[in-house]
């Protein structure tokens, strides 16, 4: 990849933890280190995510309290930077970076980067500002000059129900196969857990919230914990943390269940997990069943809309289980946890998920005259 002089700028509300957040980080270092031009634009720059950000990144912090305050401070940015392209990622920053860009009348190119299943995302809105992104997101996502989603099932969902022209969409995975990455999966984490002789240990993470299906996960963990004494940690914050400690209590599983919150090494937890799961309602490509897989570590994941199927290649590389059947997830992971599980090819999966692959692939959607192979 050859030096390129324009301006490329990343919009996110702010670097609190997320798969999004995480992956566009990544995507930002990987193409300062190639001597891109990189503005990392945040609402507010504050979030776990922050330290990660490399020395040849610029950091904007509009100083927003939240994604639509950060409208006319975006807008000020556009003018006085001009950037040569913004790519934005989550639903409420790209509807803010669109309105921004016909505001600041800037001819940069627009590129939104679409996570989810949006027809499940904004079909389970809740409260005023996600009733109000559910009607806005048809209306503008059009508007961008590209768009790319990061599985075949979200790029059909923004076809056929968002009215995004198929030729305008890229197919782009997530970097999950990095050099830190592997790093970081053998630093040491203290955590009880790992320290008990021969109980098993189950992995899942993820925003505390209905659309990772984590009660579910609760619910199949008591069924196998009956066939197998072991133990559950879930990585994550949010605003599920008390129904889910008040139903692992009711289950009797409290002093077998941990939420330690957001970690800053995850990576290590899931190479030492004996397996990982994934138990969401929708997903788009999700980042964490990529990263265990990266850690080498057995998975079990709901075939939910969309990426897990993607992801596994219809349950080659592991257990692909409906969404909500907790007996199927239990089932699973049991066979999991005897030795019966799969550990996906690592140069296959690098070639599809590693971090050069995808950051080239960003480079021709983001700057397509400019963008070459070195």
């Amino acid at each position: 990849m050859g030096i390129l002089a324009n301006k490329v700028a990343v919009f996110l509300p702010s670097l609190n933890g997320g798969g999004a957040q995480y992956n566009m980080v990544v995507l930002c270092n990987w193409l300062a280190e190639r001597g891109q031009e990189t503005h990392l634009v945040l609402g507010n720059a504050g979030g776990p995510y922050l330290s990660w950000v490399g020395s040849g990144v610029r950091v904007i912090d509009l100083k927003a309290a939240s994604v639509t305050t950060a409208l006319l401070p975006l807008v000020r940015y556009l003018r006085q930077e001009e950037p040569a392209v913004m790519l934005v990622t989550l639903e409420h920053a790209a509807v803010v970076a669109i309105i921004a860009r016909m505001l600041a009348r800037s001819r940069h190119r627009l590129v939104v980067r679409v996570a989810n299943d949006l027809t499940s995302n904004l079909g389970e809105a809740q409260g005023f500002r996600n009733r109000i992104l559910a009607v806005l997101v048809p209306c503008l996502y059009p508007r961008a000059d590209h768009v790319v989603a990061v599985s075949d099932g979200v790029s059909q969902d923004l076809v056929r129900n968002f009215g995004v022209k198929e030729e305008n969409i890229s197919v782009i995975g997530n970097p999950a196969a990095t050099d830190e990455l592997v790093r970081l999966a053998e630093e040491r984490v203290e955590h009880p857990f790992f320290d008990l002789s021969g109980e098993p240990v189950i992995l899942g993470a993820g925003r505390l919230t209905p659309q990772k299906g984590f009660s579910a996960l609760i619910e199949a963990f008591s069924m196998v914990n009956e066939r197998m004494p072991s133990r559950l940690i879930i990585l994550g914050e949010g605003g599920e943390r008390a129904q889910l400690e008040t139903l692992a209590k009711e289950l009797g599983l409290w002093e077998r269940i941990s939420l330690p919150g957001h970690v800053d090494n995850p990576f290590y937890f899931m190479r030492n997990a004996d397996v990982f799961v994934l138990s969401s309602r929708h997903e788009g490509l999700p980042n964490v069943l990529l990263q265990a897989m990266a850690c080498g570590t057995p998975v079990v994941a709901t075939d939910c809309p969309s990426g897990p199927k993607e992801i596994l290649e219809g349950g080659r590389w592991g257990a692909l289980v409906p969404v909500g059947d907790v007996g199927a997830m239990a089932d699973g992971i049991v066979k999991c946890l005897r030795g019966n599980g799969i550990v996906p090819d690592r140069e296959e999966f690098e070639e599809k998920y590693g971090l050069d692959r995808v950051g080239r692939q960003y480079m021709w959607v983001l700057l397509p005259g400019l963008a070459t192979d070195a």
